[in-house]
């Protein structure tokens, strides 16, 4: 089943001309726990919709108003997150080629294999919840991200920032902006400085690193942070966690 307690039911919009073949398809996905949203032709397929909820686009590649691929590129700007399957009397492997050159996730022959058109919305539809999923995810780490009272850095193997969060501006005077692709070497004290690239590649095959150091603020006074650093979090790019020490530790 298409549907479970926890997630709505995935939306289909079905364009098929012969009315036979749209109603069994329909029956059979409806009986999966689809909404299916048809019609019976390019026109009426275009027509005003709620795209934003389409999961999947279903249509017969050969219409009476066109052929199906000719419309891809309008499906995908009014519905970018639906994958589209083609279904086809037409045993054309030029045709199906050109197809999935120009977008679709699938190629379907006729008649249509209940289980094989399962198992293709089975992995469409696996696929948009978990990049919806990942996009959820994404949104809650930014705001972490922007919120966290901590400076946080990301930086890249060349010890470049390629993003900070606004804390940098409370703790330093920087704008966010500002940082982007300065070396993290720059910050530092003078002192500091002194093989810092040493230090670096280093903790990147330690993975890890920690101490305390001295940082410029932007109008030249400096700041002694606690200073933490994880290498690797994805392939070339790191992450650096600064926090001001206490007084009573400066």
């Amino acid at each position: 089943m298409a549907s479970s307690d926890s997630a709505p039911s995935p939306h289909l919009l079905l364009i098929e001309d012969d009315a036979d073949a749209r109603a069994s398809l329909a029956d059979i996905l409806e009986i999966d726990g689809y909404v299916v949203e048809q019609a019976d032709s390019l026109k009426t397929a275009m027509k005003d919709r709620d795209w934003s909820r389409l999961a999947a686009i279903i249509t017969d590649r050969r219409l009476p108003d066109g052929h199906a691929d000719d419309s891809f590129a309008r499906f995908k700007a009014l519905a970018p997150d639906a994958s589209i399957i083609v279904v086809t009397g037409y045993r054309d492997l030029e045709g199906a080629i050109a197809c999935l050159q120009q977008g679709a996730e699938d190629y379907l022959i006729k008649p249509v294999n209940p289980d094989e058109l399962r198992l293709s919305l089975r992995r469409i539809t696996e696929h948009r919840r978990t990049k919806l999923e990942l996009e959820k995810s994404r949104r809650r780490m930014q705001a972490l991200f922007n919120s966290a009272i901590d400076v946080i850095l990301l930086l890249d193997d060349d010890a470049k920032i390629v993003e900070a969060n606004p804390a940098v501006t409370t703790l330093l005077g920087y704008a966010p902006s500002e940082l982007i692709g300065t070396s993290l070497e720059k910050l530092l004290d003078a002192e500091d400085r002194r093989g810092f690239y040493s230090v670096w590649k280093q903790f990147l095959g330690n993975g890890a690193g920690a101490m305390e150091v001295l940082l410029q603020r932007q109008d030249g006074s400096t700041i002694e942070v606690d200073y933490r650093a994880v290498a690797h979090i994805v392939p070339g790019l790191h992450m650096c966690i600064a926090r001001a020490l206490p007084e009573r530790r400066r």
